[in-house]
């Protein structure tokens, strides 16, 4: 398994997500959407995730979708950086900085 690194805003992304879904769905359902992000993470480390190339100007990028967020991420053979989880009817390219 590959060695997980999340950026300041890809954890920054997950408490919002977290703390919108609480209180839109409660927090039980919070805590099951925060898992199911936390296991495609783990699916896209054991390299058992459907992955798409994400097409931006930055190359490397790769996604994958867990409801309706995206997890956006680089990988190398040893390790998974996400860089952001955004929702899908976010603008992918505004949200993407150097980081």
């Amino acid at each position: 398994m590959k060695h997980v690194q999340y950026s300041k805003e890809s954890l920054k992304d997950l408490e919002n997500i977290t703390d919108y879904t609480a209180q839109m769905w409660g927090a039980n359902q919070a805590k099951v959407y925060l898992k199911d992000i936390r296991d495609k993470v783990h699916q896209i480390a054991n390299g058992e995730a459907i992955v798409q190339v994400l097409h931006i100007p930055r190359p490397g990028m790769l996604k994958v979708r867990v409801n309706r967020h995206i997890v956006i991420f680089e990988s190398t053979d040893a390790t998974v950086r996400i860089i952001r989880i955004l929702h899908d009817t976010m603008d992918i390219p505004q949200h993407l900085t150097r980081n």
